[in-house]
C-alpha cells in the first residue's frame, strides 16, 4: 500500500510477462494477483530488489520459463508482503508462493530472503501441463522463513541447494514428493513454529503423490542431506517422515548432519540412510528464540561436517555469510560456520 499510494513502485496486476525482463533495485516491484513468466521467457531480478506481494498473490514461472535471482550478501533480493506495520514484519501467510514448473533447467536463486508467505518455493512438474524436461532449481545462500505451510515444496524436480536457512513453517519446512533429484548441502532447518500447534515434521520425503482424483503417481527419487542440521519444536519430537511405494526407486541419505528424530518406522542404525550422524542433540544455536541460527561456541555442530561435501562440485568453501569453511579443523554442519 505504501508503494502504491505514493507511486514509488512498478505494479504488476494479474499480468503475463510475454517477453524476458530484468528487474533492478531502482524501484520496488509490487505484485497483485499472480504474475506469470510465460514459456521460454526469463525473469531476472538483480541485487537489492524489493518485491512486495499482496494477499493471495504470487510469482508463477510457467512451463519452460526461467527465474534468475542475483542477490548478493550485501544486497539480498527480498520477497515479502505489502503490509508495512511493525506487527506484520514477521507474520506468516501474507502472500501465496513462488511457483516454478517443469521444462527449465536454469532457475537460480542466490542470496534471497523469502518470508511471510503460504509456501516459499513450490518447484513442481505439473502433469496437466504435459511432458517436458525435468526442471532444475539451484538455490543458495537464502533465508526462507515464516511460511504458513511449507518452506520448500518439490514435486518430481531437480533441486541443488546449499547454504540455506529454512525456519518457522506451519507444516513441513521441506516436502519432496513424487520423485526427483535433490541434494542439500550445509542447510539449516530450524522449525520453531509458534503461531499454532505444528503436527507435521520438518522434513517429508516420498517417491509417490496421491492426486486429487485419488490416483497415485510414483517416480524414481534420489535425496541427500549432507553437512546439515534439522531441528525444531514439533510436539512429537520427530522431524523426519519417509514414505515410499515399491513401484519406483527411492534412495535417501543423511550424512554428517544433526537430526532430531523419534520415528519407530525409521532405523537410525541403517547405514543405507544414515552416516556419521548426531541424533537428538541440541544444535547450540546462538539464540533460536530470536531467529539467530548461527552456532555458539559450544555447538555440537562445530567441526562435524565433512570436507568432501564442501569440495564436491560445485564447491562451496564459504558459508551463507561468505566465511571460509576450510580455515580450521573441519567444516561445521549447517549454513553458518562458527566465528570465534
Amino acid at each position: 500500500d505504501f508503494c502504491l499510494s505514493r507511486g514509488l513502485g512498478d505494479v504488476y496486476k494479474r499480468q503475463v510477462l510475454s517477453a524476458s525482463s530484468t528487474w533492478t533495485n531502482e524501484k520496488p516491484k509490487v505484485i497483485i494477483g499472480y504474475l506469470v513468466v510465460d514459456s521460454a521467457q526469463t525473469l531476472t531480478i538483480e541485487a537489492g530488489t524489493q518485491v512486495y506481494l499482496y494477499n493471495n498473490s504470487g510469482l508463477w514461472i510457467f512451463k519452460n520459463g526461467t527465474l534468475v535471482v542475483n542477490g548478493t550478501l550485501q544486497d539480498s533480493v527480498v520477497f515479502q508482503g505489502t503490509r508495512k506495520e511493525v506487527s506484520y514484519r514477521e507474520t506468516p501467510g501474507q502472500w501465496d508462493r513462488i511457483w516454478i514448473n517443469q521444462g527449465s533447467v536454469n532457475n537460480r536463486i542466490n542470496h534471497a530472503v523469502i518470508k511471510n508467505a503460504n509456501i516459499g518455493i513450490q518447484a513442481e512438474d505439473v502433469l496437466e501441463l504435459g511432458a517436458a524436461t525435468q526442471g532444475k532449481l539451484t538455490i543458495s545462500n537464502c533465508n526462507i522463513r515464516n511460511m504458513r505451510a511449507f518452506g520448500m515444496y518439490g514435486v518430481d524436480y531437480n533441486i541443488e541447494a546449499w547454504n540455506n536457512v529454512i525456519s518457522n513453517c506451519g507444516a513441513y519446512a521441506i516436502s519432496l514428493i513424487r520423485g526427483g533429484e535433490y541434494r542439500f548441502r550445509h542447510c539449516t532447518v530450524a522449525n520453531y513454529w509458534n503461531e499454532s500447534v505444528r503436527a507435521e515434521p520438518s522434513v517429508f520425503l516420498s517417491n509417490a503423490q496421491r492426486r486429487a482424483d485419488n490416483s497415485v503417481v510414483v517416480s524414481d527419487m534420489n535425496f541427500s542431506f549432507l553437512n546439515g542440521i534439522v531441528d525444531g519444536s514439533v510436539q512429537s519430537a520427530n522431524e523426519l517422515e519417509v514414505s515410499s511405494l515399491p513401484d519406483a526407486q527411492f534412495n535417501w541419505l543423511f550424512k554428517n548432519s544433526l537430526l532430531k528424530i523419534d520415528n519407530p518406522d525409521i532405523n537410525t542404525s541403517d547405514a543405507t540412510h544414515f552416516v556419521n550422524m548426531r541424533f537428538n542433540e541440541d544444535p547450540g544455536f546462538e539464540n533460536a528464540s530470536n531467529r539467530n541460527y548461527k552456532l555458539s561456541a559450544t555447538s555440537v555442530a562445530r567441526n562435524w561436517a565433512s570436507p568432501d561435501h564442501v569440495n564436491a562440485a560445485p564447491a562451496i568453501p564459504t558459508d551463507i555469510l561468505e566465511t571460509n569453511r576450510l580455515a580450521d579443523e573441519a567444516p561445521d554442519a549447517g549454513a553458518y560456520e562458527f566465528i570465534p
